[in-house]
């Protein structure tokens, strides 16, 4: 086994066997360490175990993680939709990311969320449904057919030839966060016959809910009308956000389902999205 500093990127554990390319991501969000725990957890105790490929333990954005904040300059996971301004930091780290990018099999993006919560939730193409749900055994799965137009760190990898897969696995620095993290880790490196190891897991039932529209707050006045809980379903022209004299309501005849709710208003940013249940 061959480990290797990529200065400024992160660690290479090389199996020195052929085989695949898998990149575990921590600190999209500066202010998320679940990830970062998890990965220290593999380190310690299973990167020693790898069979063939390679695997990259790699921080995103290192400069929001040592200030403490979800961002510097702008949120990682939506620089992708616009056009690249190196004057800054994100796009510069992205930049500095792209070649490594372009190249791999799969990247699994592990955020966490500052509540706490008791589901938790993957992130995936349409298109590689079953292959996610097999590897996060999340409660909750969203789904995007047009992920590969997002603007993800995991969406880039989708639009060269790879598969990106997020989730969101619990609480900060609750180590049940870290730990589902882990397992799904261990679950995709089974799956890319990286790893022999017998997990011996039950089956595990996840809604599935595809992405519909993101909500952005236009001024700092953005708030919801009620503490409404993730997922929380939305009637046919029910009203649930206020910005000034804007109104936020579900537009269509179906219901809709509210969810990755933010407790905190950044312009330029996500407040949430709207979601529909699939069966």
């Amino acid at each position: 086994m061959k480990y290797t500093i990529l200065p400024g990127i992160g660690l290479m554990i090389d199996s020195e066997q052929p085989g695949k390319k898998v990149w575990i991501l921590a600190l999209t969000h500066g202010n998320e360490p679940a990830g970062l725990y998890a990965q220290e957890l593999f380190l310690n105790a299973y990167s020693n175990k790898i069979t063939s490929g390679q695997v990259y333990l790699i921080q995103v954005n290192p400069k929001a993680y040592q200030s403490a904040v979800r961002f510097i300059d702008v949120n990682m996971n939506r620089i992708g939709k616009f056009s690249q301004d190196l004057s800054r930091y994100e796009d510069q780290r992205l930049l500095e990311l792209m070649e490594i990018l372009k190249k791999l099999d799969v990247a699994l993006d592990i955020h966490s969320v500052p509540t706490e919560i008791h589901q938790t939730i993957g992130i995936a193409d349409l298109k590689h449904l079953d292959f996610s749900r097999d590897v996060l055994k999340t409660d909750i799965l969203l789904v995007d057919e047009n992920f590969d137009r997002a603007g993800s760190v995991v969406s880039f990898v989708n639009r060269n030839g790879g598969i990106g897969l997020g989730m969101e696995c619990g609480s900060h620095a609750d180590d049940f966060a870290s730990q589902n993290a882990l397992q799904s880790i261990l679950r995709l490196l089974v799956k890319m016959d990286m790893l022999d190891l017998n997990l011996d897991e039950q089956d595990k039932k996840t809604e599935i809910f595809r992405f519909f529209e993101e909500i952005f707050p236009e001024t700092l006045n953005f708030h919801y009308l009620q503490s409404y809980q993730n997922f929380s379903e939305l009637q046919p022209w029910e009203i649930f956000a206020q910005d000034w004299e804007k109104i936020y309501k579900n537009q269509t005849l179906a219901p809709k389902y509210l969810g990755i709710i933010m407790d905190k208003v950044i312009l330029w940013d996500g407040m949430g999205f709207l979601f529909e249940k699939l069966s």
